[in-house]
């Protein structure tokens, strides 16, 4: 990738070792997080479900809460960081199909005419998002 600047350069560095980080962290520790959550919710859907509480199930509650908002905000970091990554290379695709159309390519051209209105949506529902 080109670098205009040094602070794209690093902000490319970073981003790539965000996403590296994610796939690792999803790799190895997907069996246990899976693990964790099923402990959690055979402990959390009895309370929750239950109308009359003791006074220690709201404060496993509160107790709780703090960690199960650590845990979405990371969820949803790392959706953010594949969901680029995803975006990145989707749009890297669509560019060499439709340069090899460009350049007469028959079969290039079928796929960037069947790609072109969805790409033309995905973008101007980005920039209306922004």
């Amino acid at each position: 990738m080109l670098y205009n600047d040094k602070e794209t350069k690093e902000k490319e560095e970073r981003f790539q070792e965000l996403l590296e980080k994610t796939r690792e962290f999803m790799t190895q520790h997907k069996e246990e997080l899976d693990k964790q959550f099923n402990i959690l919710r055979e402990k959390l859907d009895p309370i929750l479900e239950k109308e009359d509480k003791t006074p220690e199930e709201p404060a496993f509650l509160d107790e709780v809460y703090p960690t199960m908002l650590a845990i979405l905000k990371s969820i949803q970091d790392m959706k953010l960081i594949l969901g680029e990554s995803i975006m990145r290379q989707s749009n890297a695709f669509y560019h060499e199909v439709k340069k090899l159309a460009a350049e007469g390519n028959e079969e290039a051209k079928k796929i960037h005419e069947n790609l072109k209105p969805a790409y033309e949506a995905m973008l101007s529902e980005r920039m209306n998002l922004n």
